[in-house]
């Protein structure tokens, strides 16, 4: 008669400072316990979380390290932990070109689009070594010291570099023309 009395005594939820609102006889708790929101359960992806029934959702679709989850770039299928991995390192995601070109172009393709194609990539000049960006080479080349040009004496046709041609035309050009050392006397 006393557990009668007990098991029929109105009691709150064990979960009502989180928010659950459910008021009914003591015999009825576990059964509420098995739907409460409030109460903990297992991920059923066996991951080891234990959290609310009401974050279950969130948890199996977003931060479950065990959910299925498909790349939108590749269609492949990861494991979240694995996708996490994935992530920013996808062949098939666009990406832009880190040299900030404003080429948008698949990761598989960015390192030879960098390399090879790229107008803002950094480029030798072939006569100076020094680097340039590749769109402003050839106006480098006009003033580049190593650039070769062609006597003005057209003396050789192996062509000179630009910071050697006037010391060639006073010093050692064959065609030079000579000032007569008789012609003041």
């Amino acid at each position: 008669e006393i557990e009668t009395e007990i098991m029929s005594s109105m009691i709150r939820c064990i979960h009502y400072k989180d928010g659950c609102k459910w008021v009914d006889k003591l015999q009825s708790l576990q059964a509420h316990l098995d739907v409460c929101r409030y109460d903990a359960v297992s991920c059923p992806n066996s991951c080891s979380a234990l959290l609310a029934r009401i974050c279950l959702e969130d948890h199996l679709q977003y931060t479950c390290p065990k959910r299925k989850v498909q790349c939108e770039f590749c269609a492949q299928e990861f494991s979240g932990e694995a996708m996490e991995r994935h992530e920013g390192n996808c062949t098939k995601e666009t990406v832009w070109c880190e040299n900030k070109c404003g080429a948008q172009l698949q990761r598989r393709f960015l390192s030879n689009h960098m390399r090879n194609e790229c107008h803002k990539r950094t480029v030798p000049c072939r006569y100076c070594q020094k680097e340039f960006v590749y769109e402003t080479l050839q106006t480098h080349q006009y003033n580049c010291p190593r650039y070769p040009i062609t006597c003005p004496n057209r003396c050789d046709p192996t062509k000179i570099p630009r910071e050697e041609i006037e010391t060639h035309v006073h010093r050692s050009c064959p065609s030079a023309t000579v000032a007569c050392s008789f012609k003041e006397l």
